[in-house]
Formats: structure tokens, sequence, C-alpha cells
């Protein structure tokens, strides 16, 4: 007999102290901008790996109290090919455009490239996480605990769990629950 597995995905996700540190502490302008991506948009570490400079747009909207809004909205091809939205908040679509101005040229229509000036590779990003981890004495983590965080974030910020699992793009909405089940 075999036990039942446990998902406990609390674990996985970072928690805010030590987000505030790992973002803190990242001066390289791409990185910044890649890491803060995956935690305010929640894609897998293929999806932001296939942006192009084209895959995000920039929006504004007025709000009911009068104030303007900005978030970026892109579509990317998930798991299983299918298609789906994302959004990102004003504060990481400017470290984005921060990042595109001092990017430079390049033939490949990528939006994050390497130092050798080709699309980063899904081991490169990793290495990303784990140097900056390691540099500032951080726990190892996995660029899918990023994914984790953008999750526990928006249930902390009662978002429906309908939602979350359109944002996350899960198919099934008993993965989507398991977010709600190990509130903090």
């Amino acid at each position: 007999d075999r036990r039942p597995r446990v998902h406990n995905i609390l674990r996985c996700a970072l928690d805010d102290c030590t987000l505030k540190t790992l973002m803190d502490g990242i001066t390289n302008v791409r990185d910044k901008a890649l890491l803060a991506l995956y935690v305010a948009s929640g894609l897998r570490l293929e999806e932001a790996r296939q942006l192009n400079l084209t895959s995000i747009s920039r929006h504004r909207r007025t709000m009911p109290d009068g104030s303007v809004r900005t978030l970026g909205t892109g579509e990317v091809r998930g798991k299983g090919g299918r298609s789906r939205n994302f959004l990102i908040d004003e504060g990481t679509l400017n470290l984005l455009l921060a990042y595109m101005r001092i990017r430079g040229t390049s033939k490949s229509a990528a939006l994050f490239l390497s130092n050798r000036k080709v699309r980063l590779s899904r081991r490169s990003i990793q290495y990303i996480l784990d140097r900056r981890c390691a540099r500032l004495g951080l726990a190892h983590s996995h660029i899918h605990a990023l994914r984790h965080t953008f999750a526990h974030q928006q249930v902390a910020h009662n978002m429906s769990a309908l939602v979350l699992q359109e944002l996350m793009g899960h198919t099934s909405f008993t993965v989507t629950q398991r977010y709600f089940s190990v509130r903090p």
C-alpha cells in the first residue's frame, strides 16, 4: 500500500521577507525584470522563456475613482499547447521597459536575451535564480516557486478561485483549490 501524496505547496512559495530580500538584492536589470515577471504573472518557466518583444501590450484604464491604472497583458502558449492570457502590474511593466531600453538590438525577437544575444535557455533562467539566492544567502529555490508565490499572493488578496484558475492556466479546478486549502 502506498501512502497518499501530500501536496504542501505552501512550502514551495517564497515568503514576503525572502521575496523582498531577493528582489531588493538584484541589481542586474534583466535578471530583476525576469524574476519580477514570474512573480507578477504566475507564468511557467517555458511560458516566460518563449516571450518575444511584442508579446506584452500596455493598457491604461481609468478607474471608477478617476485614477489611471496601467497594466501589461499578453498571451502565452502553455501546457498542452493551450493559449492563455496573463496580466502584469505597472511596477513589473516598468522593470520590463527599463530592461528593453538597455537590451540593445539583436536579430532575435526574444524578450530575454543571454550575453550572446540569443534567447535564454531554461537552464540559464534557473541559474539566474540559483546565483541570486546564493549571493544573498537565501535557500535554494526553483523558478516554479515564483509561480506558487504569485498564486499565494492572489489568494491573500481574496482573488476568486475561478479567476486564479484561469490566470494559472490550470485545466483542473482541483489543482487550483490546493492554494486555498493551505492558508498561512
